[in-house]
């Protein structure tokens, strides 16, 4: 038999002579300045505090676990082996409830043992625990709301800072909730956790669920995106879903040959190989540019072809960017110098109304209209862009502005009252901001994207700070400066690249 108990004194008293030699030698204290970050979470088990103990703990564990079951075993003796089974459950808590329970669908049971992990999970609860119970939910077809409430009670009561388990945990129940939306956008954040408090366990768990319902929507080059995209943990249900992408965008790897290899690869094979069959006896044909409009009738005077074009467009869920300033180029034609003389014969004999008025009424209609149509940017479409165009997407823009500093002035405002948001709302406070700057960035130029960074680049880093110091939400004031740094790389702002990489490097 192995000498269990010889190795774990002697692990013991290794780890003790060298605590004494390091008080012998007078080890200095860490310059502040040069601290090396040790998060929450942990980037390797290495970086725990309390990893010795925790080998410790699982050595001895270990070897009452083989011992009693070896015992019970060989003598037949009922009581030790079910002792010895339970010690091995002790030992490998979170692999049972991750690989095990959450699989089947059993929430509270996965919750509960994953909480007494002292490895994956021990510095990260009860987000973890929350998270493999809502991983498990997401197994289900129907969940019971009661038990959605449950592990949301049990995530919202957390007195611990926020961390990126805690996200996908309600990124999770968004979805086991029907709120396919914000669950996306909950999960997708993820990626703005430093590494070391959204490890690859957590990460993994929302790059599959993502790639799993773009596939599910047929959105496949949502899917390849994911597979492809770095940030993201590799995993073999990530590359099989990449692979039939690829399959279904008409790319011509991977071979049939390929995609069955991804398969054997693959957890859950009883349940993919119908969809793998499919795949691989598809023919993917790269998606065709969408149709043009229609072409109106010729007997149409100016304002016919706009109505009818409008109409048309009514028909698509999302018209191209061409189709759009197709319509508005037939309104400008219809709107012209014949539609007001003809209003202006009218109201002269009919002895009233404001020719002018009338047509300016029928602009504003028609940019409301065509404006929550337009794309982000209008750079590829050909031609000078019609006056309509231009003021609905200017008048998109300031209302984007507007919202956007509103928004800002509100956060800003509730840091100067030290007024505190539960932690989970906090975050979709940050989500919601986040959002209105990215499509600020994106319906316009350069210069726009340097306004919209203008407007939130030193109240949102004060807002981090204020996180930082006084919230104690360590990990989400270090995603908000990750945000901001990045920004300012891409607009070349030197200054707030420095201040928000120096606050990134604080501990967490």
């Amino acid at each position: 038999m192995v000498p269990v108990g010889a190795i774990l004194v002697a692990v013991v008293l290794g780890l003790r002579a060298l605590n004494a030699a390091q008080n012998r030698q007078g080890t200095p204290a860490t310059v502040a300045a040069a601290t090396v970050p040790v998060s929450r979470g942990s980037s390797t088990f290495w970086q725990d505090s309390g990893a010795g103990g925790t080998i410790v703990f699982q050595l001895i564990l270990s070897g009452v676990a083989m011992g009693l079951t070896g015992v019970g075993m060989e003598s037949g003796n009922g009581t030790a082996l079910t002792a010895g089974l339970a010690a091995f459950y002790l030992l490998f808590p979170g692999w049972i409830a991750r690989g095990i329970l959450a699989p089947l669908g059993f929430v509270r049971l996965a919750y509960f043992t994953a909480s007494l992990s002292r490895v994956e999970w021990r510095r990260d609860k009860p987000g973890g625990p929350a998270l493999v119970a809502a991983w498990a939910l997401a197994q289900q077809e129907k969940p019971w709301p009661s038990s959605i409430a449950w592990v949301e009670r049990k995530l919202a009561s957390s007195k611990a800072a926020l961390q990126g388990s805690g996200v996908v945990a309600f990124g999770l129940l968004e979805a086991s909730k029907g709120r396919l939306e914000s669950a996306r956008d909950w999960l997708d954040s993820v990626l703005m956790f430093d590494p070391r408090v959204a490890p690859p366990r957590v990460r993994v768990v929302a790059a599959e669920w993502l790639a799993t319902d773009a596939a599910a929507r047929g959105d496949w080059k949502r899917v390849k995106a994911i597979s492809d995209n770095k940030k993201w943990p590799g995993s073999s249900t990530l590359t099989l879903l990449g692979a039939l992408a690829g399959r279904m965008l008409g790319e011509p790897l991977p071979t049939n040959a390929g995609l069955w290899f991804w398969w054997l690869l693959a957890p859950r094979r009883l349940w993919t190989r119908g969809f793998v069959k499919q795949a691989a006896e598809h023919r993917g044909k790269r998606q065709a540019p969408q149709a043009a409009l229609p072409t109106p009738p010729e007997a149409l005077d100016a304002m016919g072809r706009a109505t009818f074009l409008t109409l048309a467009l009514k028909g698509y869920s999302s018209p191209a960017a061409a189709s759009v300033v197709e319509v508005a180029r037939a309104w400008e034609a219809a709107l012209g110098s014949d539609v007001r003389s003809k209003l202006f014969v009218r109201a002269t004999l009919v002895g009233g109304g404001e020719p002018d008025a009338a047509v300016e009424e029928v602009r504003q209609l028609v940019e409301q209209a065509l404006g929550p149509l337009l794309p982000g940017k209008l750079n590829d479409v050909p031609g000078a862009l019609p006056a309509l165009i231009e003021t609905a997407a200017q008048t998109r823009k300031d209302a984007l502005y507007t919202e956007l500093e509103e928004r800002m002035n509100r956060m800003e405002g509730r840091k100067l009252g030290n007024k505190e948001l539960p932690q989970l709302e906090e975050w979709r406070e940050l989500l919601a901001l986040r959002g209105l700057y990215r499509q600020a960035c994106e319906s316009g130029s350069a210069g726009d994207h340097s306004l919209a960074h203008s407007i939130i680049r030193d109240k949102l880093v004060n807002f981090g700070v204020w996180l930082y110091n006084v919230r104690v939400e360590k990990p989400v004031a270090n995603a908000v400066f990750r945000m901001l740094e990045a920004e300012a790389v891409a607009l070349g702002d030197s200054d707030s690249e420095a201040l928000n990489k120096k606050n990134g490097a604080c501990d967490l």
